[in-house]
Formats: structure tokens, sequence, C-alpha cells
């Protein structure tokens, strides 16, 4: 599904009527393997950017209370939601970082041939 979803960011006009007309249409030229080409490069781009996320959260995370419980100050209210906010923010860049590689061979895979890069 993801080859179906690429063309159609990529092509609007490739399925103007939607998911079930783009599906039809490259099961009728490519078949099924046309529907799971990307599947691979898929799980290459998405469990890179899963393992970022968690752990680096939870690094971060950690690292950000003990610093507070070293220097002997209260974990507040505050703290308690601004601590998990940043580290969020810092592993979504993280995690967009180690996953950019996968996404750009999900995209080539998935490209008509006519607008694949050389």
């Amino acid at each position: 599904m993801e080859a179906l979803r690429i063309r159609m960011v990529a092509d609007p006009e490739f399925a103007p009527k939607g998911w079930w007309d783009g599906g039809k249409k490259i099961l009728r030229r490519e078949g099924v393997p046309g529907l799971i080409k990307g599947i691979n490069p898929m799980i290459m781009k998405q469990v890179p950017y899963t393992v970022t996320k968690n752990v680096s959260f939870d690094v971060i995370t950690k690292a950000f209370y003990s610093l507070l419980r070293a220097q002997s100050m209260p974990i507040t209210a505050t703290a308690k939601f601004t601590i998990p906010l940043i580290s969020a923010a810092i592993a979504s860049v993280l995690s967009s970082i180690t996953s950019q590689p996968g996404d750009m061979i999900l995209s080539v895979i998935n490209a008509q041939e006519g607008d694949q890069r050389p």
C-alpha cells in the first residue's frame, strides 16, 4: 500500500478517484508484487525510526530526571510535563534523521520509471 500512497502523492492524476482506483490500476499493471514491492524498504525505514524514537526518548527522559535528582531539585508538575515534551521533540528529530535513508530508498523504488532520479 505504500507504493500506492507514494504514487498518489507524486502524481495526483495516477488515481484521481482515490485509493480503490489506484489499487486496481496497480494490480492491473503490475499485479500483487506492485502493491508490496516497497515492503522491505518500508521495514528498513520503520525499524530504525521506531527504535531510535523509543530508545532516545527513554534515555533522554531518564537523563533529565537524573539531573534534577542529582541537583536535589523537586520534580514538580511542570517538570513532569516539560521533560517528556522536550524528550519527545529531541527523539523525533533523531528518529527522522535515522529513517531518512530508508525513506529515500522507499521513494525511489515506488516512483514510476519516468520519475526516478538517475
